[in-house]
């Protein structure tokens, strides 16, 4: 009977050591796939800049729509303060800034809002250059129907 009480012990012991090995391997994996998910964010991130850059440049050339520019230019800065390329986000505040007469501009009221709607999306704010100045000059933009 001693015995038998020994053999269930050592099988006790056993499955409680593999209930933490297992515990053990499953954070490893659930750590592995939230590097895999930062760095997909990060390499989406890095793909929007230059293809919300691409697409300001494209409107900014055709001078017809002051809002798909401001737009496209603001997603720019709204993904490469994703990942604090804040070199990228300097720039394109100052083309924005140097580029567009935002003074005498006028953008219908959807347009503006959709613009306005983008700045809570920008990150470390503080860090880019003249960022207050844009956000002032864009929600001074006139309005038209």
């Amino acid at each position: 009977m001693g015995w038998l009480v020994a053999i269930l012990a050592i099988l006790v012991t056993v499955l409680i050591g593999w209930q933490i090995f297992s515990a053990i391997e499953i954070s490893k994996k659930i750590d592995e796939i939230r590097q895999a998910k930062d760095e997909i964010n990060s390499n989406q991130s890095i793909l929007s800049c230059s293809v919300y850059g691409a697409m300001a440049d494209f409107h900014y050339t055709r001078k017809e729509e002051l809002s798909q520019y401001l737009r496209y230019s603001l997603l720019t800065i709204v993904h490469a303060s994703n990942i604090n390329d804040i070199d990228l986000c300097n720039s394109t505040v100052k083309m924005i800034i140097e580029v567009c007469d935002l003074k005498t501009a006028e953008l219908r009221k959807f347009d503006k809002e959709l613009i306005l709607g983008l700045i809570p999306k920008v990150k470390h704010t503080e860090k880019i250059k003249d960022f207050c100045t844009l956000i002032t000059m864009v929600s001074k933009i006139n309005e038209i129907k």
